[in-house]
């Protein structure tokens, strides 16, 4: 179903890999040997014992970090309380990696979601906003009792913010562009005029917590309550605007409808990492299969900014490309990376007011992949894990269009300002050869 190796393993980590490096996993999926034990057994070890830059390279040559950064953006944004020490899967197996190579690395994946969306604290009427982006970790422990040792080991001291600034990145970028309240509100209403009938009539037939707790408009103010304080709360924490008085290591008290109750934000040393929000540039064509010459092929990208962006050290891994010391993004315009920028130039003429960034030595797949633009890694003077700026994951399935029946055309955003996630929202250029800077 999430289209991967059926020839990998997938585990229940009971003991979210903190404990003895040979105990606590459940195998769920995969083939019962000896080798897949000794695997995770290796990992348990390398993820416990090391520390600094050789656990830094060990994260960088066995998990696949954007797959771990995007699950722990959801798991923030949906305030995934249950998913610590039991409610979570590793999974093993071939991964692609930036450049198309098949490797093998870890990467998480969610189970049980039920206790999302702030529904962990609605027993105590309290729909739960506080929760620091580095949950799961020993940062943010649950309540103060216990953490995820795979996402403590990525995002945890040990590895300093090397890390985080990705992860924070990612979460300010699903911020504007998912859990914005003038998104997801107009969302959340076209579900619950779906869902509103039924919802009412199961409450009825199986109360569980009491009248109020029955009650379905209690529920759907308090999602919407939710949603506007997880948005307000996480933009504050991130810039350090937030009030990070609460945080100590004997916990905060608050008040709840049926008294107080005591809440662990931290252990006395919850990391404030500044996030600088970076510039906000978007891919808007992809040129993957020019039929006419395979060195036409083509990546537009739009900057949003009314500055300048410096794109000095910037990358798109999947074709192999880093843009050089000098590279700029003028501001409120298209730029184009080019796989051969004078066969481009050739085919669609000079064109002054489009900058063309090239050779890159990759190819764009025709049956779809990940392409990702980002920084440098440099902030403050320091070197992090790259921040992804943004992200096509175009597919060759529904709701994308039919990729093998490009016909030389490409595929390209329908409005500058669509949400370039979503297949729904491209289609193949009227013409062959694309349409660039346009």
């Amino acid at each position: 179903r999430n289209g991967l190796d059926t020839d990998g393993s997938l585990w229940k980590c009971r003991n979210s890999l903190r404990g003895s490096a040979g105990g606590g996993f459940e195998k769920r999926a995969g083939e019962e040997n000896g080798e897949d034990w000794r695997t995770i057994s290796e990992l348990a070890r390398q993820l416990n014992e090391l520390r600094g830059q050789e656990l830094i390279d060990s994260i960088l040559e066995n998990v696949d970090v954007e797959s771990t950064i995007e699950y722990q953006t959801v798991k923030c944004l949906i305030s995934d309380e249950d998913g610590f020490s039991k409610n979570w899967l590793l999974y093993h197996g071939t991964i692609e990696d930036d450049s198309g190579g098949v490797i093998h690395r870890w990467a998480p994946h969610a189970w049980d979601l039920d206790l999302s969306f702030g529904q962990i604290d609605l027993g105590s009427d309290r729909v739960y906003t506080r929760k620091h982006p580095l949950v799961g970790t020993r940062d943010h422990p649950r309540h103060g009792s216990s953490w995820n040792g795979f996402l403590e080991a990525v995002f945890g001291r040990e590895t300093g913010d090397y890390f985080v600034k990705a992860l924070y990145g990612r979460i300010w970028r699903m911020l504007e562009e998912k859990l914005h309240p003038d998104v997801i509100l107009a969302e959340i209403d076209r579900l619950d005029a779906n869902t509103n009938a039924e919802a009412r009539q199961d409450m009825r037939r199986w109360p569980r917590w009491g009248v109020e707790y029955n009650n379905a408009d209690f529920h759907r103010d308090r999602l919407r309550d939710y949603v506007r304080a997880r948005w307000e709360h996480l933009r504050r924490l991130l810039l350090r605007s937030e009030d990070t008085s609460r945080t100590t290591a004997s916990g905060a008290v608050v008040e709840t409808r049926g008294g107080t109750r005591r809440v662990f934000y931290g252990d006395g040393a919850m990391r404030q990492f500044r996030y600088t929000p970076a510039p906000r540039l978007k891919i808007t064509e992809i040129h993957f299969d020019p039929e006419e010459d395979s060195r036409l092929e083509f990546i537009e990208i739009r900057n949003l900014e009314k500055t300048d962006v410096d794109l000095s050290g910037w990358s798109i891994p999947a074709v192999d490309h880093v843009f050089p010391a000098g590279s700029t993004a003028p501001p409120d315009a298209l730029i184009i990376v080019a796989r051969d920028p004078a066969a481009f130039e050739a085919r669609y003429g000079d064109r002054p007011d489009l900058p063309v960034f090239g050779p890159f030595p990759g190819r764009l797949s025709n049956s779809g992949e990940d392409i990702r633009l980002r920084d440098s890694g440099l902030h403050d003077g320091r070197r992090y894990y790259p921040e992804t700026i943004d992200v096509v994951k175009y597919r060759s399935t529904p709701p994308w269009p039919p990729l093998d029946s490009s016909h030389g055309r490409s595929l390209e955003l329908r409005d500058l300002t669509a949400d370039n996630d979503l297949g729904v929202n491209w289609r193949f250029s009227a013409g062959r050869g694309g349409s660039p800077g346009q």
